[in-house]
């Protein structure tokens, strides 16, 4: 991954090449991802706060 920004795409895409790398990137498994880490970062703030 080269975190290239490749530009907004509409939802109906749902998996792109990377024009800089060529990689392949599924939308949803990049959401999913993005989900866990808030949810472990919230989990973390919550329990230095007890």
């Amino acid at each position: 991954m080269c975190y290239r920004v490749d530009g907004p795409k509409p939802l109906h895409v749902r998996t792109w090449t990377c024009s800089g790398c060529g990689t392949t990137h599924d939308r949803d498994a990049t959401a999913s991802t993005i989900v866990l880490a808030a949810g472990r970062k919230l989990a973390r703030a919550r329990e230095a706060e007890s």
